[in-house]
């Protein structure tokens, strides 16, 4: 069965002052909240599948460089009136049986679908629709240079140019 996201919140856990993952909370469509923590090689390979993904909704024509989409802005709104955060322990202490071990990407003709296999063995699929992906770019995006900088951000640019 496949959950389409209506929150999301993010955050990175750090060790020392050094990126340790990139943590987010989806709440689902059937209500409930996952949390997912991607180590470097997860979130270099949720990039790709963003990246083309967005390159995808450019060739269509229904990705703008300039401004977010209608459809983007008011999905992005839906997801803050859900008012979801990430604890402080889901992000200091996290929870080794939310660690993706596996992500896969199929890319839709209107939306991104995210196979994530956990160490707890646990798989779900994520269907995010298009106008959800420059939001969900865009907060990972964010936390990675709040938390690693420039130098972090410029790594995963690097390593998805592959």
């Amino acid at each position: 069965m496949e959950f389409m996201p209506v929150a999301l919140a993010v955050g990175a856990s750090l060790k020392k002052g050094q990126f340790v993952s990139y943590a987010m909370k989806i709440r689902l469509n059937d209500g409930a909240d996952k949390v997912f923590y991607l180590g470097f090689d997860r979130v270099v390979e949720l990039t790709r599948a963003l990246a083309a993904k967005t390159q995808q909704l450019h060739t269509k024509g229904s990705f703008n460089t300039e401004s977010s989409s209608q459809a983007t802005l008011e999905t992005e709104n839906n997801y803050r009136k859900q008012d979801i955060q990430l604890t402080k322990d889901e992000v200091e202490d996290p929870d080794v049986n939310n660690v993706v071990h596996q992500l896969n990407a199929v890319l839709l003709d209107d939306s991104l679908l995210l196979n994530i296999i956990k160490h707890d063995k646990t798989e779900i699929d994520i269907s995010v629709p298009d106008a959800a992906i420059e939001i969900f770019l865009g907060y990972m995006m964010n936390t990675l240079l709040t938390s690693g900088g420039e130098a972090l951000v410029s790594k995963v640019i690097a390593e998805i140019e592959k």
